[in-house]
């Protein structure tokens, strides 16, 4: 096979698996609007903005924020076992008005 030749099948490997991936996409967020759950189909890229050195310290939060979206009352607790091992594990912020509200009406 020529240089040419492996250069087209790979290309034309990868526009199958990118129209794979199109497909794969156009589900999922038919799932989650089915869901109920607000899918951006067209997110502002955030990172393209970047953030320079004269960036502030609060837009810099809020472009990190923004790259990273997720539970707001989640966060991560660093842990060390007796053996040396450390890691974080997932918490919570416990807000008990909230929790009595989800709980079933006696």
């Amino acid at each position: 096979m020529t240089e040419t030749t492996e250069d087209e099948a790979d290309r034309d490997g990868l526009l199958m698996e990118l129209a794979g991936l199109r497909e794969e996409n156009t589900r999922l967020a038919q799932l989650l609007r089915e869901s109920g759950i607000r899918y951006d189909a067209n997110p502002t890229n955030s990172a393209e903005q970047g953030a320079s050195g004269t960036t502030s310290h609060s837009d810099k939060i809020r472009l990190f924020r923004s790259l990273f979206r997720g539970r707001e009352d989640v966060f991560a607790v660093r842990w060390e076992g007796r053996d040396g091992k450390s890691g974080f594990a997932p918490a919570n912020r416990y807000d008990p008005a909230q929790q009595s509200a989800m709980e079933p009406a006696a």
